[in-house]
């Protein structure tokens, strides 16, 4: 048997037609869903990054904060430092203020002084027979008795170890007859 086929060739074309449509829009629909999803797909990804930029900025943010406090603590520590070496120098030189008073409370009435250098010995030279360092006295005593004394009142100091006459010498000072002297002392260990 053959086939026949009645069907008028307009409808057989519209019919072909048709097939070929609905082909096509299913063809657009599946790609039309493959958009729709890898668009999905890419707004998740962009989600994800803006929330890990977003992360990473407040990291940032955090870091830069902890970087100012840093430098603040460090100007801190260096002032601090300054403020430590100062406090150390004064009382390091605490007990020269004390000597420089007692010194002059010791020449007051048995001379003047021209000239006071005191020298500290740092470490390991300070020892028993080199006491803690030196004092240097260079003046005018009225008469050899007034340098004697000054030199026993220096001797009784708790600071002074001994005290030695390095040179003295008669002359005038300021219009008066006057010894010129000059002695070293030995300052006390522990001063």
């Amino acid at each position: 048997m053959k086939n026949i086929n009645l069907i008028p060739p307009d409808v057989q074309t519209a019919q072909q037609v048709r097939q070929r449509l609905r082909f096509w829009i299913t063809v657009n629909i599946a790609v039309a869903g493959v958009l729709v999803c890898l668009t999905g797909l890419l707004a998740w990804n962009v989600r994800v990054e803006k929330l890990a930029a977003g992360e990473l900025d407040t990291g940032v943010t955090g870091l830069q904060g902890l970087t100012l406090e840093l430098e603040q603590l460090r100007d801190e520590r260096s002032t601090l430092a300054r403020e430590e070496r100062a406090l150390s120098f004064l009382l390091d030189r605490a007990p020269d203020y004390d000597l420089v008073r007692a010194v002059a409370e010791a020449v007051a009435d048995n001379g003047w002084l021209m000239k006071m250098e005191i020298s500290r010995y740092a470490g390991e030279q300070r020892n028993r027979e080199r006491g803690s360092g030196r004092l240097v006295l260079e003046g005018h005593a009225g008469s050899y008795s007034h340098l004697a004394k000054l030199m026993s009142r220096l001797d009784a100091l708790e600071y002074v170890a001994s005290v030695d006459l390095k040179q003295s010498q008669r002359g005038q000072a300021a219009g008066v007859d006057a010894i010129q002297f000059e002695l070293e002392c030995l300052l006390a260990p522990g001063t």
